[in-house]
């Protein structure tokens, strides 16, 4: 991501062990990542306070925080129903 910050993130509905796992409604989020600075004190204590053994990351040379800023999104609600969105319409929906 430092290299090339474009990034998607996928959401599939839970797997109900269908045939064709295609059918099931999912959002593809496309967007671009920026680490944040690794002085996140109060993001820090969230983290730990919902995550608490996961303190051992912070120990590590790789781990750090990032941010993605959403541009768009591609909703597939079933077969034929593909609806593309904006990232105004997903602050909108959100």
């Amino acid at each position: 991501m430092q290299q090339d910050p474009r990034v998607a993130l996928s959401i599939a509905e839970t797997d109900d062990g269908r045939p064709d796992p295609f059918t099931l409604m999912r959002v593809s989020i496309r967007g671009e990542a920026s680490q944040l600075p690794a002085e996140q004190e109060d993001l820090k204590r969230l983290w730990l306070a919902r995550f608490p053994e996961q303190a051992v990351n912070f120990g590590l040379a790789d781990f750090s925080f990032w941010k993605i800023a959403p541009r768009d999104a591609r909703f597939v609600a079933g077969f034929g129903r593909i609806h593309n969105l904006s990232a105004a319409k997903l602050r909108a929906v959100a």
